[in-house]
């Protein structure tokens, strides 16, 4: 890995056609805020396509993008100058996303921290394994990831070594134009295999392009090749039920570009869907339970994978083979971060992952990457027998047992207790309420009274009132003979 830095080229601007502004529209946040709403759209629709409630997803996309945005610009920027861990800026400005300096490594990492906490409690409401979220949700992040590169694009940023001299190379002339810098290093240099000159004009690394175009091809190797591995080499339902299944290739090509919904039923994805993805065995919960019961083992561990490797085979007697839930998520980390090794090899000191140290960055690169194959090897061989539940959705519905059904009741139960307990306590604070309200609008009833009675008997009765005007008279005299005897 050749190091070399930003500093020794300078933008040659006379050539380039593109701008990071055109008015109030900001290319780089444009392109970042299309990804992201590409990313929250084919998440739904991969959830849609598996008949999944996206309303969990949707909430957690309201917390999970700002904690992307913001982890992205906190690793982007945090030591970019190389010596300043904070980049002589206030700790605050860090967090500045709809500046220049973003990490997708820091975004990746906030996302998936914050979105693991949301949806595992919003994932008890549904039943929905968080493996099953991933699968739907990280696929669509690689393609907001490819958008999202073309805003380096139009800021001219994120470019690599040198690929030679500007007109010599052969790339669209659009695109030399918008890659060429000036050297302002020593001659003699030599740099991916270019030698150097002061002065002359390099067309440098598209990476930006590189990173687009792979994340693409990954995105369509995750969503195409590995859910169809285990349907290609495997059992087909058409052969295992021919009475119930039959396929036909012709109506399956047709599909597609068909909105007749009574042709489908017998396409490939529908046959697959309706046989495996959503069906539910319901008719194997009593043979699952007679057989659970007949484990004697004390062995926690041993217990577990004999009840895992049963229920596995109760949600799915005929035996297809398919990728398990977590896979794709799996595959996603792995494939992210093999384009992102290749790429942090041609980068420059300052565009590393962890800046000015190559060896720390690719590393962690190389790391994430390995727990994107950690995660793939969990969820298909590991997972399915040991921390699988009935009841839950996996890469398909299992059923419910009648201890899942006992234990959902059981809380479903207390928590109608709680509800009617602060019901009753609620109701109890408005009968109080009401009643004191009672108490002070008959005591205001029985004043207003008084005051009648009193007022009526004063009307009534001269001789009171006669009485009552005496006396007022007498004070008010006795009141001016003391006035007049002061000023005498």
């Amino acid at each position: 890995m050749e190091k070399w830095e930003d500093k020794w080229f300078s933008p040659y601007d006379a050539n380039w056609s593109v701008k990071s502004d055109y008015g109030p529209l900001h290319m780089y946040a444009f392109f970042i805020t299309t990804g992201v709403i590409v990313a929250i759209a084919l998440a739904a629709f991969r959830l849609w396509r598996r008949r999944l409630p996206a309303q969990e997803m949707l909430i957690a996309a309201v917390f999970i993008v700002p904690c992307g945005l913001f982890g992205g610009s906190f690793f982007g920027k945090l030591n970019a100058s190389g010596d300043d861990w904070l980049n002589g800026e206030g700790f605050f400005k860090l967090f500045a996303f709809w500046e220049p300096g973003m990490s997708i490594h820091g975004a990746i990492l906030f996302g998936t921290i914050s979105a693991f906490l949301i949806l595992y409690f919003l994932r008890k409401k549904r039943k929905i394994s968080l493996f099953t979220y991933g699968d739907c949700i990280a696929p669509g992040i690689l393609i907001s990831q490819s958008v999202g590169r073309w805003g380096n694009f139009f800021n001219h940023e994120l470019f690599g070594r040198p690929l030679g001299i500007y007109g010599g190379v052969n790339l669209p002339k659009w695109l030399q134009d918008n890659l060429t810098y000036t050297y302002n290093g020593p001659s003699g240099n030599v740099l991916n295999g270019v030698t150097l000159e002061n002065g002359q004009h390099y067309v440098m690394q598209p990476l930006f392009l590189y990173e687009s175009v792979g994340f693409l091809i990954v995105y369509l190797c995750i969503v195409l090749i590995i859910p169809g591995i285990g349907k290609w080499i495997g059992k087909k339902p058409w052969k295992v039920e021919p009475n119930q299944f039959q396929l036909s290739w012709k109506e399956s090509w047709k599909a597609p570009f068909t909105f007749n919904k009574d042709s489908i039923d017998n396409t490939y994805f529908e046959i697959w869907r309706n046989a495996f993805y959503t069906k539910v065995e319901k008719s194997r919960v009593n043979w699952y339970e007679q057989e659970k019961s007949k484990i004697t083992t004390k062995n926690i561990v041993a217990k577990k994978w004999k009840e895992g490797l049963l229920l596995d085979k109760a949600n799915n007697p005929h035996g297809y083979k398919c990728a398990r839930a977590g896979v794709q998520l799996g595959a996603y980390f792995l494939g992210w971060n093999i384009i992102r090794f290749y790429v942090e090899t041609n980068r420059s000191e300052e565009g590393l992952f962890v800046m000015h140290k190559p060896e720390l960055s690719l590393a962690l690169v190389a790391i994430t990457g390995i727990v994107g194959v950690i995660i793939m090897i969990y969820a298909q061989f590991i997972g399915p027998y040991l921390f699988r539940t009935p009841g839950y959705i996996y890469e398909k519905p299992y059923f419910f047992t009648r201890e899942v059904l006992e234990k959902d009741n059981k809380i479903a139960d207390r928590k109608i207790k709680n509800s009617v307990v602060k019901m009753s306590e609620q109701l109890a604070i408005e009968a109080e309420r009401k009643q004191q309200a009672k108490v002070q609008t008959q005591m205001k009833n029985q004043d207003s009274k008084k005051r009648e009675v009193n007022k009526s008997t004063y009307v009534k009765h001269p001789s009171r009132r006669m009485q009552i005007q005496s006396k007022r008279a007498k004070h008010q005299n006795i009141k001016t003979q003391g006035l007049n005897r002061k000023k005498k």
